[in-house]
């Protein structure tokens, strides 16, 4: 049955089945008389099958070979196509970076942009969306026309009622009394002054300085109502006397009254200054027994520097200083008014 050569075979099954039989001595036992689908007869031993020879070879050839399934060609195609996407992808990021360093090298380094590190999602965070570059909040911003500004400055006047030792009417047969405009400024007069000492008596005996006490932040400019008597030409630049402002937060400010510069007397004469650059005439009137001749009054403008803005002026001080600077009582400082500008 097994033999290599075709002609020491059985011929067919049924003789291989017949020498079987006589093999075993079984006599006349039935074969199966069909292989295929018909059932099954015994036939008498020795007796040859009636189909051909060539049914069960045919049967044989027409039946497809069953074939082996590959179990392992699916993965390893699987595993082949990511080898294959992996190897793409490192293709790329290497011509990738070969090309951001020939860039680096033409044109000079590039901003990289580095991602923040967000929450890992599912972990107490609402998933975040990578796909999509974060988009900045829009920002308040005020428009291209407005402008913030601080308010106008205000307008304090402060009484001298605490220092003045005279009344205007010596001087003037009309002084101004009241609230009343004088230079832009409004002031409020009692037609009070004060004046120091001075030649002859008795206006010798009157004192040398004296100060107002006030407590005022943010000043940005003080105004004063200020003449000289007595204001003899040979004096004339001469320093006859001072101001001094007085802050907390802040060094004291000291202005110098220099005759002719920003002190003049309160008439005409020809033997005194009557002119002064530094202050502005803001009223003028007839003298008291003589209505032919008129009297002035000036306005003397401080300016306070930007480093005091934030201090507080808590002293004014008015002195003369005539006897030490030129020797005589003469001149007299005369001060009428006094306003503070502040914010």
């Amino acid at each position: 049955m097994l033999a290599k050569a075709r002609d020491d075979r059985y011929p067919t099954a049924g003789a291989m089945a017949a020498a079987l039989s006589d093999a075993l001595g079984l006599g006349k036992t039935g074969v199966l008389s069909a292989v295929g689908g018909a059932e099954a007869t015994l036939l008498p031993t020795g007796m040859a099958p009636a189909a051909p020879e060539t049914n069960l070879r045919v049967a044989r050839e027409a039946e497809p070979a069953p074939t082996r399934r590959r179990a392992w060609a699916v993965p390893a195609l699987v595993v082949a196509g990511i080898g294959l996407i992996g190897l793409a992808i490192v293709g790329l990021v290497i011509v990738g970076l070969l090309a951001q360093g020939w860039l680096e090298q033409r044109n000079g380094p590039t901003a990289v942009a580095v991602s923040t590190p967000t929450l890992q999602q599912g972990i107490g965070a609402p998933p975040t969306a990578t796909s999509e570059p974060p988009t900045a909040q829009p920002t308040a911003t005020l428009a291209p026309t407005e402008t913030a500004t601080a308010g106008p400055p205000t307008h304090s006047a402060v009484s001298i009622a605490s220092i003045t030792n005279g009344g205007l009417d010596t001087d003037f047969a009309d002084a101004p009394v009241g609230s009343i405009e004088l230079g832009g400024v409004v002031f409020e007069l009692d037609g009070r002054a004060f004046r120091s000492q001075a030649e002859p008596a008795p206006n010798n005996t009157f004192p040398t300085e004296a100060g107002i006490v006030l407590e005022r932040a943010g000043v940005t400019r003080v105004f004063v109502l200020i003449t000289s008597g007595d204001g003899f030409t040979r004096w004339r630049g001469r320093t006859v006397g001072e101001i001094v402002l007085t802050f907390v937060g802040a060094d004291p400010l000291i202005v110098e009254l220099v005759l002719g510069e920003n002190l003049r007397e309160w008439h005409a004469a020809d033997n005194v200054v009557s002119e002064a650059d530094g202050v502005v005439e803001v009223w003028r009137g007839p003298i008291t027994g003589h209505p032919e001749l008129s009297g002035v009054l000036d306005l003397l403008t401080i300016r306070v520097p930007e480093s005091h803005a934030e201090a507080t002026l808590v002293r004014i001080d008015f002195r003369d200083t005539s006897v030490e600077s030129v020797g005589s009582r003469d001149p007299a400082i005369t001060v009428a008014g006094l306003v503070i500008e502040h914010r």
